[in-house]
């Protein structure tokens, strides 16, 4: 799919700390491939990001207020 004009798109990085983010996965009932953390860790790192979250305390909800416009 390519870019569409009637639909911008913004490139919005998540942040938590490792230890976060395992322990999360761990959590899980599906998903639980504990190395997926650790591989995608940097991915992404060289591209320009729009808007950076730290999320390693906040809420699902307060992740999506903070990200979709007002």
């Amino acid at each position: 799919m390519g870019p569409r004009p009637d639909r911008p798109a913004f490139r919005v990085r998540l942040q938590a700390p490792l230890a976060v983010v395992e322990a999360r996965a761990a959590g899980r009932a599906r998903g639980q491939h504990l190395s997926n953390a650790r591989e995608h860790l940097h991915a992404g790192a060289d591209a320009a990001d729009d808007l950076r979250l730290e999320v390693a305390t906040a809420t699902p909800a307060e992740v999506a207020r903070a990200a979709l416009p007002s």
